[in-house]
């Protein structure tokens, strides 16, 4: 079963594969579809890729995670959805 990542702002809509992309960031996947994100270090560090999250539920790509300072963001280097999700860029 496919989960599809909405983004709000560029009215852009991808589907996750569970099992295809099961390595893969929502800011690997945005990449991909042409859409560039904001991103710094990519490992969750910096804190750069910060983006809202909307609505869906989410899971770190790797173990643990460093938690964004703002409540209701994820870092789209570092999370992969869980459902169908609608983030805010």
């Amino acid at each position: 079963m496919t989960h599809t990542i909405t983004f709000a702002k560029s009215g852009l809509s991808i589907e996750y594969d569970p099992v295809a992309h099961k390595l893969l960031s929502i800011l690997d996947l945005a990449d991909d579809a042409g859409l560039k994100l904001k991103r710094g270090c990519r490992t969750g560090y910096c804190g750069v890729c910060q983006i809202k999250l909307i609505s869906g539920n989410v899971a770190p790509v790797y173990g643990d995670i460093p938690v964004p300072p703002n409540s209701g963001s994820i870092l789209s280097c570092s999370y992969k959805p869980l459902s169908d999700i609608v983030v805010e860029v």
